[in-house]
């Protein structure tokens, strides 16, 4: 079964403007002349096509704008963004009217109601005023949703596609404009009223663009459609009506942002890696143009609420340096989205739960306060390991971790049984001896394991070392303890140090 979604924009002219000034006062002026209007402006008396002095007139405490492109061009992605994660066959019919080729993504979405009641949300989500129309054909669905007749909007039998499509008015075509006068002098005001007329006489008369949009509606001729892609790079901005100062306002603009780009995500099936965010001042002389930011991510994310958290995060330690009246996000890196197969019951402590830990850690403390161990190819313990910035996935080698042996290296030198502790001192602490016994907190300490001889080193300060494992006969703790094994250090060949805490 064929079912096509027609998407009419309501007001495409002050949709645009949603975000940066008010509906109901906004006049939009497109060379001099009234392009689009708000309610109240309509109310009183105002029309498109009216010149400005004459609108101004009528309507003194409206707001005046003139029509930005960039803005309407802004507003088509946004549907874009929004309308692609239901199905990749989305096209514009105008630029006030979309359709999309639904037939596929049924038993994805549930069915019929239920893909029909998310596109309904996703676009109620924007602030945008929409009509939608269900039909066999794309141009069908499109008129239908144009005419805005409630009982004609949801058309899925080709037989009845006539029945709903012959009363609606001839002026909803395109191809009629040239005809219509000539046509209603005839009495022809409705689609089915100049599907009855001789065909040959309508090509007499040159209306072959007329025909073919005739029959397109009814599904009896095929239609070419013009599919619309994803940007290949994401950057989306976000203005702000007021000058924002307070950093959950920048939190809510922020969400507007994260949901396309969720929806440019989830087209794509990518996770984000990188993130530039972007504040846009009011002009003075103590601030920048704007403030640029970026969040680099333990783990490859998708899900707005994280992002959002981690920006909120980063705020936090963040005083703005003037007010902001737009935000801007920008994607840096990106990568295909990792698969899987999700559990019935959710497992606690997972990698994706460290990689989000790790990214709030450092959006609330800076990526240069979160460091991980990396170990070095070398035998002597206080120099086996360095501490590096927190950088790609958890659990991967931190960046670089290979050029002086990496992990492999260093784990390769441990002999097989070898027993780290948890904490190792930053100096080895001299211990008192009763005999030749090492004591420790007011108890001779009980050798367990040992001697595990280290010797390294000799080019820069070596050492040689016999380690022991030793237990606290009161507490039951377990230290790990060496003796000093080099010549020429008087008293020291047979001293006992503490060197690290097992857990």
């Amino acid at each position: 079964m064929q079912v096509w979604l027609g998407v009419h924009l309501v007001r495409p002219g002050l949709d645009a403007y949603r975000h940066s000034a008010p509906d109901p006062q906004l006049i939009v002026l497109h060379q001099g002349k009234v392009w689009a209007c708000g309610g109240q402006a309509w109310q009183a008396g105002v029309r498109p096509g009216m010149r400005q002095a004459g609108a101004r007139a009528l309507a003194p405490e409206a707001c005046f704008m003139n029509r930005d492109l960039a803005s309407e061009k802004q507003l088509r992605e946004e549907l874009e963004l929004a309308l692609l994660p239901y199905t990749p066959m989305l096209a514009w019919k105008r630029d006030d009217a979309l359709v999309l080729d639904i037939s596929a993504s049924l038993a994805l979405f549930g069915g019929l109601r239920r893909l029909y009641a998310q596109v309904r949300d996703s676009l109620r989500q924007l602030g945008v005023a929409v009509r939608l129309a269900l039909a066999p054909s794309a141009s069908g669905a499109w008129l239908l949703a144009r005419a805005g007749q409630a009982a004609r909007r949801r058309i899925l039998r080709p037989s009845r596609l006539a029945m709903g499509l012959d009363g609606l008015s001839l002026a909803l075509l395109d191809g009629a404009g040239p005809h219509l006068s000539w046509l209603e002098s005839l009495g022809c005001r409705t689609l089915g009223a100049v599907r009855r007329l001789p065909r040959d006489g309508l090509r007499q008369r040159q209306a072959d663009t007329l025909l073919a949009q005739l029959d397109q509606a009814y599904g009896v001729q095929g239609e070419w459609h013009e599919w619309v892609r994803p940007p290949e790079h994401f950057r989306s901005q976000v203005l702000s009506l007021f000058a924002v100062e307070r950093h959950d306002a920048l939190c809510w603009l922020a969400r507007r942002l994260l949901v396309q780009l969720q929806a440019w995500l989830d087209v794509r099936q990518q996770a984000v890696t990188e993130l530039r965010w972007s504040l846009h001042h009011e002009r003075r002389q103590q601030a920048g143009p704007r403030t640029h930011f970026d969040l680099k991510l333990a783990q490859p994310a998708w899900e707005p609420e994280h992002l959002l958290r981690l920006l909120a995060e980063r705020l936090a330690r963040s005083q703005l340096a003037a007010p902001v009246n737009a935000v801007t996000l920008e994607v840096l890196a990106c990568q295909a989205r990792p698969g899987g197969t999700g559990n019935l019951l959710a497992e606690p402590g997972a990698a994706g739960d460290a990689a989000a830990l790790q990214d709030v850690l450092a959006a609330r403390l800076g990526a240069g306060n979160i460091l991980r161990a990396s170990p070095v190819a070398d035998h002597r313990p206080e120099r086996a390991c360095r501490w590096l910035p927190c950088q790609g996935q958890v659990g991967g080698p931190p960046a670089g971790s290979g050029a002086d042996g990496g992990l492999a290296a260093g784990a390769a030198m441990l002999p097989d049984r070898a027993q780290r502790p948890f904490w190792l001192l930053e100096t080895a602490q001299l211990l008192p001896m009763a005999g030749e016994q090492p004591v420790h907190a007011g108890a001779v300490l009980r050798l367990l394991a040992g001697p595990e001889r280290i010797e390294d080193g000799w080019w820069d300060g070596g050492v040689a070392r016999d380690y022991f494992i030793a237990e606290h006969e009161a507490s039951g703790v377990r230290y790990w303890v060496y003796r000093q094994r080099q010549a020429g250090l008087p008293g020291m060949d047979m001293a006992w140090f503490l060197h690290g805490v097992y857990a």
